[in-house]
C-alpha cells in the first residue's frame, strides 16, 4: 500500500509541474520566448568581428532568425565603428564607438530592448519616401526691381511771358503786322495781367487807305488767361481781354496832311497752343479777334480831309515764344 501510495503522489506532482508549465508558456510574449538575436549587415570585413563578440555574449546575427527584432549595420568610420539602427524604431539611430566590443554591447541593448517591445514602431529608415507623397513646390522669390528714383516735383509757374509777331486782318479789308507782348502772374488755375499791342497798315491790299493815308494801332488790354496742361508738354490757353486802342491816322491831300488820332474800347478773346521745347521756354501759337465797339464806322472829316472808317473788328494769327517762370 506505500509503493502504491507514493507513486500515486509522483504522478499527481507531475501532473502540477505539467499544468503550471504549460500555463506560464500560454502567458508568455513570443518574443520574450526566443532568444536574443539581431539581423547584422555592413561592411564585409567588420560584419564577422561584431557577430564573433555578439555571439560571445549570447546573441545570434542569423540573418533567417525569426526572432531578430532589429536590422544592424555596421561600418568602418573615422578612429572607430559606425553603428546604425537602421529597423527597429521610429527613426534611424546612429552611435559611433571606438572599438567593436563596445559596438557588440550597443547592439545587445538595442536587442534587448526590441525583444521586451521597448523601441518605437518598427520603419526601415533606408526606404523610399511614398511615390504619393505630395511635394510643396518651391517658390522662389520674386525678383527684386530697383526702383527709378523719384523725379523731384516740377515748381509751380508763378509767371508767363509772350513774345509773338502778329498777322491781323481788319473787316476793311485791310492788312496789319506788328507785334504783341504779354505778363500774367498765376494765381490758381489762371493767370492774370496784360498786354502791348502794336500794329501797322501794310498797304498790300486794297482795304488800305488811300490818298496817301497811313495808319498805325496801338493797344494796351487787361489779360485773363486759363492754363491747361494736356501733357507731352503741350499747353492749350484760352483767354479774354478787354482795354484801349489808339489809332493815329495821317491823311495827305497835295500840300497838306493832318493827323486824326481816334480813341477806342476793345473787348477780344484768343485761344493759343504751346509746345515746350525746355523746361521754361515753349513755343506758341495764337488766334485772336479784338472789336471795338466805338470805332468810327463812316467816313468822316478832319480839318477839311477826309478820313476813312476805322476796322471795327480784327482777326489776328501770332507765333512767337512763351516763357514760364518758376
Amino acid at each position: 500500500m506505500k509503493a502504491a501510495d507514493r507513486t500515486a503522489r509522483w504522478v499527481l506532482r507531475m501532473t502540477q509541474c505539467t499544468v503550471v508549465t504549460a500555463v506560464v508558456s500560454w502567458g508568455t510574449p513570443a518574443s520574450a520566448q526566443c532568444a536574443q538575436a539581431a539581423r547584422l549587415g555592413g561592411d564585409a570585413q567588420l560584419v564577422p568581428e561584431v557577430a564573433r563578440a555578439l555571439a560571445a555574449r549570447g546573441i545570434a546575427t542569423s540573418a533567417d532568425s525569426a526572432c531578430a527584432p532589429i536590422d544592424v549595420e555596421v561600418s568602418p568610420s573615422e578612429g572607430g565603428v559606425r553603428v546604425v539602427l537602421v529597423r527597429g524604431a521610429g527613426a534611424p539611430m546612429e552611435r559611433s564607438v571606438e572599438r567593436v566590443l563596445t559596438a557588440a554591447l550597443l547592439i545587445e541593448s538595442w536587442t534587448e530592448a526590441g525583444r521586451l517591445d521597448l523601441l518605437e514602431p518598427a520603419t526601415d529608415a533606408r526606404s523610399e519616401p511614398p511615390t504619393d507623397a505630395v511635394v510643396a513646390p518651391i517658390e522662389e522669390p520674386a525678383p527684386v526691381v530697383a526702383a527709378a528714383p523719384a523725379q523731384p516735383a516740377r515748381p509751380s509757374p508763378i509767371a508767363t511771358l509772350h513774345a509773338l509777331g502778329e498777322a491781323a486782318f481788319g473787316n476793311d479789308a485791310s492788312t496789319w503786322f506788328g507785334v504783341r507782348l504779354g505778363a500774367c502772374g498765376h494765381a490758381g488755375p489762371t493767370c492774370i495781367g496784360g498786354s502791348l499791342r502794336y500794329l501797322s497798315d501794310s498797304g498790300l491790299t486794297e482795304g488800305t487807305a488811300t490818298g496817301g493815308e497811313q495808319r498805325v494801332y496801338l493797344g494796351a488790354d487787361a489779360l485773363l488767361e486759363v492754363p491747361i496742361d494736356v501733357g507731352s508738354g503741350v499747353t492749350l490757353a484760352p483767354a479774354i481781354t478787354l482795354g484801349l486802342g489808339w489809332l493815329r491816322m495821317t491823311v495827305a491831300e497835295g500840300l497838306r496832311s493832318v493827323n486824326a488820332d481816334v480813341l477806342r474800347a476793345l473787348v477780344g478773346g484768343s485761344f493759343a497752343a504751346a509746345v515746350e521745347m525746355v523746361d521754361w521756354l515753349a513755343l506758341e501759337l495764337a488766334a485772336a479777334v479784338s472789336w471795338s465797339p466805338l470805332a468810327r464806322q463812316a467816313a468822316w472829316l478832319a480839318d477839311g480831309l477826309s478820313v476813312d472808317p476805322d476796322p471795327v473788328v480784327f482777326g489776328s494769327v501770332s507765333l512767337g515764344l512763351r516763357m514760364v517762370l518758376r
